[in-house]
């Protein structure tokens, strides 16, 4: 079954969850919340581990199974700048699997 994710998250990771797809990551799950500053969980798999990003009152943070692995590369924190998020991760992910920034 395939999972089908809202509107509104799209239009703000659209390109993002493309991005992401394209490393392998596959979309499990996502929770929106309109009443709640439009707040919202996304969660993925790929054969490398899952990932879950969220936005939380307008800041982003994603987390891993490793807290670890999340400190080391600084971004065990919250962004305001939902751009430098996606870079910052995008740069992390693809240095993981040994590719090079696009």
């Amino acid at each position: 079954m395939t999972q089908q994710i809202v509107e509104p998250i799209k239009a703000d990771l659209g390109s993002f969850l493309q991005e992401l797809a394209n490393l392998g990551y596959q979309l499990t799950s996502s929770t929106y919340d309109a009443s709640h500053f439009g707040d919202y969980i996304v969660e993925l798999t790929s054969p490398n581990g899952w990932l879950r990003i969220v936005r939380d009152r307008g800041q982003y943070y994603v987390t891993v199974a490793s807290e670890e692995k999340l400190k080391q590369a600084d971004l065990w924190r919250v962004f305001d700048d939902r751009g430098e998020f996606e870079s910052r991760v995008l740069t992390w992910l693809r240095q993981t699997r040994g590719l090079t920034s696009a």
